[in-house]
């Protein structure tokens, strides 16, 4: 029986950090990808800053 529950905390906690690794991996994808855009020339410094702050929030 403890293995089992030792078993289920350990996947519980993996299945965790997984997930807050791949959201905070998105927010710096988002910023990368806005800052490659903006090195580019495709959007003005206003726009990178409105966006920048959006994805800070």
């Amino acid at each position: 029986m403890f293995i089992v529950l030792l078993i289920l905390i350990i996947g519980a906690v993996y299945l965790f950090r997984q997930q807050d690794q791949h959201t905070s991996g998105g927010l710096n994808n988002s910023l990368e990808i806005l800052r490659q855009r903006y090195a580019r020339g495709e959007i003005d410094e206003m726009e990178f800053k409105a966006r920048k702050n959006i994805l800070e929030q």
